[in-house]
Protein backbone atom coordinates (compact mmCIF):
# COMPACT_ATOMS: atom_id res chain seq x y z
CA UNK A 1 0.00 0.00 0.00
CA UNK A 2 1.75 3.51 -0.75
CA UNK A 3 1.33 5.75 1.45
CA UNK A 4 2.03 9.70 1.48
CA UNK A 5 5.49 10.68 3.08
CA UNK A 6 4.18 12.91 6.22
CA UNK A 7 4.81 16.62 6.39
CA UNK A 8 6.23 18.16 9.30
CA UNK A 9 3.76 20.47 9.44
CA UNK A 10 0.33 20.00 10.54
CA UNK A 11 -1.38 20.59 6.86
CA UNK A 12 -3.80 18.33 6.09
CA UNK A 13 -2.34 15.25 4.53
CA UNK A 14 -1.58 15.38 0.73
CA UNK A 15 -2.25 19.52 1.02
CA UNK A 16 1.82 19.69 0.19
CA UNK A 17 4.23 22.61 0.37
CA UNK A 18 4.82 25.96 -1.16
CA UNK A 19 8.45 26.75 -1.84
CA UNK A 20 9.66 30.15 -1.57
CA UNK A 21 9.59 30.48 -5.32
CA UNK A 22 5.83 29.90 -5.27
CA UNK A 23 5.86 26.70 -6.71
CA UNK A 24 3.98 23.30 -4.72
CA UNK A 25 5.65 20.46 -3.49
CA UNK A 26 3.97 16.81 -2.81
CA UNK A 27 5.76 13.61 -1.87
CA UNK A 28 5.04 10.02 -2.32
CA UNK A 29 6.83 7.56 -0.92
CA UNK A 30 8.05 4.45 -3.19
CA UNK A 31 7.85 0.54 -2.74
CA UNK A 32 11.62 0.70 -2.16
CA UNK A 33 11.58 3.29 0.70
CA UNK A 34 12.36 6.11 -1.19
CA UNK A 35 10.52 9.10 -1.31
CA UNK A 36 10.24 10.92 -4.82
CA UNK A 37 9.51 14.60 -4.85
CA UNK A 38 6.61 16.18 -7.47
CA UNK A 39 6.43 20.00 -8.14
CA UNK A 40 4.02 22.22 -10.07
CA UNK A 41 3.24 25.86 -10.93
CA UNK A 42 -0.06 24.74 -8.20
CA UNK A 43 -0.85 22.62 -5.79
CA UNK A 44 -3.33 20.74 -8.65
CA UNK A 45 -0.73 20.44 -10.82
CA UNK A 46 1.67 18.89 -8.14
CA UNK A 47 -0.77 16.23 -7.11
CA UNK A 48 -1.76 15.31 -10.75
CA UNK A 49 1.48 14.28 -11.11
CA UNK A 50 1.79 12.59 -7.77
CA UNK A 51 -1.41 10.61 -8.53
CA UNK A 52 -0.12 9.78 -11.98
CA UNK A 53 2.94 8.37 -10.67
CA UNK A 54 1.14 6.42 -8.24
CA UNK A 55 -1.04 4.80 -10.80
CA UNK A 56 1.96 3.67 -12.70
CA UNK A 57 3.72 1.88 -9.56
CA UNK A 58 0.00 -0.07 -8.91
CA UNK A 59 0.08 -1.10 -12.66
CA UNK A 60 3.45 -1.92 -12.20
CA UNK A 61 5.31 0.26 -14.81
CA UNK A 62 8.56 2.28 -14.04
CA UNK A 63 8.47 6.44 -12.95
CA UNK A 64 10.10 8.67 -16.26
CA UNK A 65 12.99 9.31 -15.83
CA UNK A 66 13.05 13.16 -15.25
CA UNK A 67 16.50 13.56 -16.22
CA UNK A 68 16.44 11.93 -19.80
CA UNK A 69 16.21 14.77 -22.45
CA UNK A 70 14.13 14.63 -26.03
CA UNK A 71 17.74 14.17 -27.55
CA UNK A 72 19.33 11.50 -25.47
CA UNK A 73 15.95 9.31 -25.91
CA UNK A 74 15.93 10.03 -29.67
CA UNK A 75 19.43 8.89 -30.12
CA UNK A 76 18.69 5.72 -27.99
CA UNK A 77 15.58 4.70 -30.06
CA UNK A 78 17.69 5.24 -33.47
CA UNK A 79 20.65 3.29 -31.96
CA UNK A 80 18.31 0.30 -30.12
CA UNK A 81 15.42 -0.02 -32.00
CA UNK A 82 15.12 1.87 -35.59
CA UNK A 83 18.40 0.85 -37.35
CA UNK A 84 18.29 -3.20 -36.35
CA UNK A 85 14.72 -3.15 -37.13
CA UNK A 86 14.77 -1.31 -40.84
CA UNK A 87 16.16 -1.01 -43.77
CA UNK A 88 19.51 1.47 -44.39
CA UNK A 89 17.34 3.88 -46.84
CA UNK A 90 14.45 4.48 -44.06
CA UNK A 91 17.05 4.76 -41.20
CA UNK A 92 18.51 7.48 -43.26
CA UNK A 93 15.53 8.97 -43.43
CA UNK A 94 14.84 8.88 -39.41
CA UNK A 95 17.65 9.79 -38.71
CA UNK A 96 18.19 12.87 -40.82
CA UNK A 97 14.74 14.41 -39.42
CA UNK A 98 16.29 13.62 -35.65
CA UNK A 99 19.35 15.66 -36.46
CA UNK A 100 18.08 18.18 -38.49
CA UNK A 101 14.61 18.84 -37.27
CA UNK A 102 13.64 17.27 -33.63
CA UNK A 103 16.70 17.66 -31.63
CA UNK A 104 17.47 21.43 -32.62
CA UNK A 105 13.91 22.19 -31.72
CA UNK A 106 12.96 20.22 -28.58
CA UNK A 107 16.31 18.36 -27.53
CA UNK A 108 17.01 19.89 -24.66
CA UNK A 109 13.69 19.34 -22.82
CA UNK A 110 13.06 16.43 -21.10
CA UNK A 111 11.56 13.76 -22.15
CA UNK A 112 8.67 13.24 -19.14
CA UNK A 113 7.79 17.18 -19.41
CA UNK A 114 7.58 17.01 -23.07
CA UNK A 115 4.09 18.45 -23.85
CA UNK A 116 1.62 18.93 -27.04
CA UNK A 117 2.44 22.92 -26.53
CA UNK A 118 6.05 21.92 -27.20
CA UNK A 119 5.83 20.08 -30.24
CA UNK A 120 2.74 22.48 -31.77
CA UNK A 121 5.30 25.18 -31.65
CA UNK A 122 7.72 23.21 -33.25
CA UNK A 123 5.82 22.13 -35.86
CA UNK A 124 4.30 26.01 -36.09
CA UNK A 125 8.18 27.35 -36.43
CA UNK A 126 8.69 25.07 -38.85
CA UNK A 127 6.29 26.55 -40.92
CA UNK A 128 7.06 29.75 -40.88
CA UNK A 129 10.33 29.19 -41.67
CA UNK A 130 8.90 27.56 -44.80
CA UNK A 131 9.87 23.51 -44.10
CA UNK A 132 7.60 22.18 -46.65
CA UNK A 133 4.18 20.60 -45.32
CA UNK A 134 4.76 16.78 -46.68
CA UNK A 135 8.09 17.23 -44.38
CA UNK A 136 6.73 18.56 -41.62
CA UNK A 137 4.41 15.99 -41.40
CA UNK A 138 7.43 13.45 -42.08
CA UNK A 139 8.98 14.87 -39.25
CA UNK A 140 6.19 14.25 -37.03
CA UNK A 141 5.68 10.91 -37.75
CA UNK A 142 9.16 10.22 -36.64
CA UNK A 143 8.64 11.84 -33.45
CA UNK A 144 4.98 9.98 -32.90
CA UNK A 145 6.78 6.69 -33.73
CA UNK A 146 9.61 7.90 -30.79
CA UNK A 147 6.98 8.54 -28.05
CA UNK A 148 5.03 5.19 -29.01
CA UNK A 149 8.61 3.35 -27.60
CA UNK A 150 8.54 5.78 -24.83
CA UNK A 151 5.12 5.01 -23.53
CA UNK A 152 5.59 1.19 -23.97
CA UNK A 153 8.52 1.33 -22.37
CA UNK A 154 7.24 3.51 -19.45
CA UNK A 155 9.58 6.44 -20.44
CA UNK A 156 6.39 8.66 -20.88
CA UNK A 157 2.41 9.18 -19.71
CA UNK A 158 1.20 9.28 -23.07
CA UNK A 159 2.25 10.24 -26.62
CA UNK A 160 1.77 14.22 -26.72
CA UNK A 161 1.85 13.81 -30.59
CA UNK A 162 -1.45 12.33 -30.36
CA UNK A 163 -2.97 15.48 -29.95
CA UNK A 164 -0.81 17.53 -32.25
CA UNK A 165 -2.03 18.63 -35.83
CA UNK A 166 0.38 18.51 -38.87
CA UNK A 167 0.18 21.71 -41.71
CA UNK A 168 -2.33 20.95 -44.52
CA UNK A 169 -1.24 18.82 -47.50
CA UNK A 170 -2.20 19.71 -50.97
CA UNK A 171 -2.17 17.09 -53.31
CA UNK A 172 -0.41 17.85 -56.16
CA UNK A 173 -1.02 15.66 -59.38
CA UNK A 174 1.88 14.22 -61.26
CA UNK A 175 2.19 14.74 -64.60
CA UNK A 176 1.53 11.37 -66.73
CA UNK A 177 1.82 10.03 -70.36
CA UNK A 178 -1.20 9.25 -72.20
CA UNK A 179 -1.44 6.61 -74.97
CA UNK A 180 -0.32 8.64 -77.80
CA UNK A 181 2.38 10.48 -75.68
CA UNK A 182 3.52 6.79 -74.44
CA UNK A 183 3.59 5.14 -77.91
CA UNK A 184 6.04 8.83 -78.81
CA UNK A 185 7.90 7.80 -75.99
CA UNK A 186 8.62 4.58 -76.74
CA UNK A 187 9.51 5.62 -80.18
CA UNK A 188 12.03 8.00 -78.90
CA UNK A 189 13.62 5.46 -76.94
CA UNK A 190 14.12 2.27 -79.32
CA UNK A 191 17.35 1.57 -79.74
CA UNK A 192 19.04 3.64 -76.96
CA UNK A 193 20.55 2.52 -73.79
CA UNK A 194 17.28 4.14 -72.19
CA UNK A 195 14.89 1.57 -74.34
CA UNK A 196 14.89 -1.24 -71.96
CA UNK A 197 14.41 0.77 -68.69
CA UNK A 198 11.77 3.46 -69.67
CA UNK A 199 9.75 0.21 -71.96
CA UNK A 200 9.76 -1.84 -68.70
CA UNK A 201 9.01 0.90 -66.54
CA UNK A 202 6.18 2.08 -68.56
CA UNK A 203 4.69 -1.47 -69.03
CA UNK A 204 5.08 -2.56 -65.82
CA UNK A 205 5.02 0.40 -63.28
CA UNK A 206 8.27 -0.95 -61.33
CA UNK A 207 9.94 1.70 -59.38
CA UNK A 208 13.40 2.86 -60.37
CA UNK A 209 15.43 1.05 -57.81
CA UNK A 210 13.21 -2.14 -58.80
CA UNK A 211 14.02 -1.69 -62.28
CA UNK A 212 18.13 -0.69 -61.74
CA UNK A 213 17.95 -4.58 -59.17
CA UNK A 214 16.45 -6.57 -61.56
CA UNK A 215 18.77 -9.55 -62.34
CA UNK A 216 18.73 -11.85 -65.23
CA UNK A 217 18.00 -14.86 -62.74
CA UNK A 218 14.56 -12.62 -61.96
CA UNK A 219 13.46 -12.79 -65.70
CA UNK A 220 11.56 -15.73 -67.21
CA UNK A 221 11.05 -14.18 -71.22
CA UNK A 222 9.28 -17.52 -72.06
CA UNK A 223 6.56 -16.95 -69.22
CA UNK A 224 6.75 -13.57 -70.07
CA UNK A 225 7.05 -12.61 -66.32
CA UNK A 226 9.75 -10.85 -63.67
CA UNK A 227 10.65 -11.35 -60.03
CA UNK A 228 10.83 -8.34 -58.30
CA UNK A 229 13.12 -9.84 -55.54
CA UNK A 230 15.56 -6.63 -54.43
CA UNK A 231 15.70 -3.05 -55.23
CA UNK A 232 19.32 -0.69 -55.76
CA UNK A 233 19.57 2.25 -53.85
CA UNK A 234 21.76 4.86 -53.13
CA UNK A 235 22.29 5.19 -49.21
CA UNK A 236 24.27 8.39 -48.22
CA UNK A 237 27.79 7.64 -46.77
CA UNK A 238 27.15 4.17 -48.09
CA UNK A 239 26.90 4.12 -51.71
CA UNK A 240 25.09 1.90 -53.80
CA UNK A 241 23.36 -0.66 -52.18
CA UNK A 242 20.90 -3.58 -53.10
CA UNK A 243 18.16 -4.58 -50.51
CA UNK A 244 14.84 -5.93 -50.41
CA UNK A 245 11.91 -4.11 -51.57
CA UNK A 246 10.00 -1.92 -49.48
CA UNK A 247 7.58 -3.84 -48.38
CA UNK A 248 5.83 -7.22 -48.47
CA UNK A 249 3.33 -6.43 -50.83
CA UNK A 250 6.09 -5.20 -53.17
CA UNK A 251 7.76 -8.65 -53.30
CA UNK A 252 5.71 -9.73 -56.65
CA UNK A 253 5.45 -11.41 -59.74
CA UNK A 254 4.92 -9.07 -62.80
CA UNK A 255 3.67 -9.89 -66.42
CA UNK A 256 5.36 -8.30 -69.25
CA UNK A 257 3.78 -7.18 -72.22
CA UNK A 258 5.13 -8.30 -75.95
CA UNK A 259 6.89 -4.65 -76.28
CA UNK A 260 8.44 -5.59 -73.07
CA UNK A 261 9.43 -9.06 -73.61
CA UNK A 262 11.02 -7.57 -77.32
CA UNK A 263 13.01 -4.62 -75.22
CA UNK A 264 14.26 -6.95 -72.58
CA UNK A 265 15.63 -9.47 -75.70
CA UNK A 266 17.36 -6.94 -77.24
CA UNK A 267 19.05 -5.67 -73.93
CA UNK A 268 19.63 -9.04 -73.18
CA UNK A 269 21.97 -8.71 -76.58
CA UNK A 270 23.96 -5.14 -75.22
CA UNK A 271 24.25 -6.82 -71.22
CA UNK A 272 25.16 -10.49 -71.79
CA UNK A 273 27.97 -10.13 -70.23
CA UNK A 274 26.23 -9.02 -66.40
CA UNK A 275 24.40 -10.51 -64.12
CA UNK A 276 22.11 -7.37 -63.98
CA UNK A 277 19.60 -6.53 -66.51
CA UNK A 278 20.59 -2.84 -66.42
CA UNK A 279 24.07 -2.24 -65.36
CA UNK A 280 26.12 0.73 -66.77
CA UNK A 281 28.84 0.95 -69.44
CA UNK A 282 31.19 -0.54 -67.25
CA UNK A 283 28.76 -3.55 -66.03
CA UNK A 284 28.13 -2.02 -62.83
CA UNK A 285 24.92 -0.65 -61.08
CA UNK A 286 23.84 2.19 -63.25
CA UNK A 287 23.48 5.17 -61.04
CA UNK A 288 20.01 6.01 -60.30
CA UNK A 289 20.61 9.29 -60.48
CA UNK A 290 22.49 9.49 -64.15
CA UNK A 291 19.27 7.40 -64.96
CA UNK A 292 17.22 9.86 -63.62
CA UNK A 293 19.24 12.37 -65.71
CA UNK A 294 19.38 10.51 -68.81
CA UNK A 295 15.66 10.57 -69.08
CA UNK A 296 14.82 14.39 -67.66
CA UNK A 297 17.10 15.31 -71.02
CA UNK A 298 15.12 13.24 -73.05
CA UNK A 299 12.21 14.51 -71.75
CA UNK A 300 13.21 18.65 -72.12
CA UNK A 301 14.12 17.58 -75.82
CA UNK A 302 10.94 15.81 -77.00
CA UNK A 303 8.10 18.02 -76.51
CA UNK A 304 6.28 15.40 -73.87
CA UNK A 305 4.76 16.45 -70.79
CA UNK A 306 7.19 16.71 -68.04
CA UNK A 307 7.22 13.28 -66.75
CA UNK A 308 9.80 12.25 -64.33
CA UNK A 309 11.38 8.69 -64.60
CA UNK A 310 9.14 7.86 -61.07
CA UNK A 311 5.70 9.84 -63.20
CA UNK A 312 6.08 6.54 -66.00
CA UNK A 313 4.64 4.47 -62.98
CA UNK A 314 1.99 6.66 -62.66
CA UNK A 315 1.46 6.78 -65.79
CA UNK A 316 1.12 2.99 -66.12
CA UNK A 317 -1.99 2.94 -63.48
CA UNK A 318 -3.52 6.18 -65.16
CA UNK A 319 -3.32 3.52 -68.94
CA UNK A 320 -4.95 0.38 -67.11
CA UNK A 321 -7.29 2.19 -65.21
CA UNK A 322 -8.50 3.37 -68.59
CA UNK A 323 -8.75 0.48 -69.76
CA UNK A 324 -10.96 -0.54 -67.13
CA UNK A 325 -8.63 -3.03 -65.16
CA UNK A 326 -10.23 -3.61 -61.93
CA UNK A 327 -8.12 -1.36 -59.19
CA UNK A 328 -7.28 -4.48 -56.56
CA UNK A 329 -5.18 -5.59 -59.63
CA UNK A 330 -3.53 -2.43 -60.27
CA UNK A 331 -2.89 -2.60 -56.88
CA UNK A 332 -1.20 -5.84 -57.49
CA UNK A 333 0.53 -5.04 -60.35
CA UNK A 334 2.39 -1.95 -59.04
CA UNK A 335 3.12 -3.71 -55.35
CA UNK A 336 0.81 -1.05 -53.39
CA UNK A 337 1.03 -2.46 -49.54
CA UNK A 338 -3.19 -1.14 -50.05
CA UNK A 339 -6.05 -0.73 -52.29
CA UNK A 340 -6.41 2.40 -50.44
CA UNK A 341 -3.00 4.32 -51.53
CA UNK A 342 -3.96 3.19 -55.24
CA UNK A 343 -7.41 5.01 -55.24
CA UNK A 344 -5.82 7.75 -53.18
CA UNK A 345 -3.43 8.16 -55.58
CA UNK A 346 -5.45 7.97 -58.79
CA UNK A 347 -8.70 9.20 -57.80
CA UNK A 348 -8.45 12.15 -59.81
CA UNK A 349 -8.01 10.09 -62.92
CA UNK A 350 -10.37 8.12 -62.59
CA UNK A 351 -12.90 10.41 -62.38
CA UNK A 352 -13.52 9.96 -66.68
CA UNK A 353 -14.15 6.74 -65.79
CA UNK A 354 -16.98 7.66 -63.14
CA UNK A 355 -18.46 9.50 -65.85
CA UNK A 356 -18.36 6.46 -68.70
CA UNK A 357 -20.07 4.28 -65.81
CA UNK A 358 -22.76 6.67 -64.97
CA UNK A 359 -23.62 7.36 -68.46
CA UNK A 360 -23.97 3.37 -69.18
CA UNK A 361 -26.20 3.33 -65.81
CA UNK A 362 -27.97 6.05 -67.42
CA UNK A 363 -28.24 4.02 -70.61
CA UNK A 364 -29.68 1.08 -69.16
CA UNK A 365 -32.34 2.96 -66.79
CA UNK A 366 -33.42 4.71 -70.22
CA UNK A 367 -34.05 1.92 -72.02
CA UNK A 368 -37.70 0.56 -73.08
CA UNK A 369 -38.98 -1.81 -70.25
CA UNK A 370 -38.62 -5.16 -72.64
CA UNK A 371 -34.81 -4.17 -73.68
CA UNK A 372 -34.26 -3.14 -69.42
CA UNK A 373 -35.01 -6.64 -68.42
CA UNK A 374 -33.03 -8.81 -71.14
CA UNK A 375 -30.02 -6.13 -70.04
CA UNK A 376 -31.13 -6.59 -66.42
CA UNK A 377 -30.84 -10.51 -67.21
CA UNK A 378 -27.61 -10.47 -69.30
CA UNK A 379 -25.81 -7.42 -67.57
CA UNK A 380 -22.84 -7.83 -70.01
CA UNK A 381 -24.77 -7.10 -72.88
CA UNK A 382 -23.65 -3.96 -74.25
CA UNK A 383 -25.60 -1.07 -74.13
CA UNK A 384 -25.76 1.18 -77.16
CA UNK A 385 -25.53 5.19 -76.14
CA UNK A 386 -27.54 5.42 -79.25
CA UNK A 387 -30.68 3.23 -78.61
CA UNK A 388 -33.48 5.08 -77.95
CA UNK A 389 -34.76 5.87 -74.60
CA UNK A 390 -37.90 5.07 -73.02
CA UNK A 391 -39.81 8.41 -73.50
CA UNK A 392 -42.82 7.19 -71.21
Amino acid sequence: MLEDNQPKSRRPRGQGTQLPDGRWQVRLRLPDGRVKAFYGKTLREAQKKRNDARRLIEQGRPLPDDRLTVADYLQRWLRDVVRPGVRPSVYVRYEQNVRCHLIPSIGDIRLSRLTPQDVQAMVAAKQRSNLAPRTVHQMLAVLHNALQVAWEWGLVQRNVCDVVKGPKIEKREMPVLDPAQSLRLLELVRDTKLEGPVTLALTTGLRLGEVLGLRWEDVDLAGRTIRVAQQLRRIPGEGLKFSEPKSRSSRRMVALTGIGVLALERQRERASRSELVFPNSAGKPWEPRALEAAFSRLIRRSGLPPVTFHGLRHSTATLLLHLHIPPKIVQEILGHTSISITSDLYQGRAEPLHREAMDALNNLLSQPPERRLRLIAAPHASVNASDPPDRN
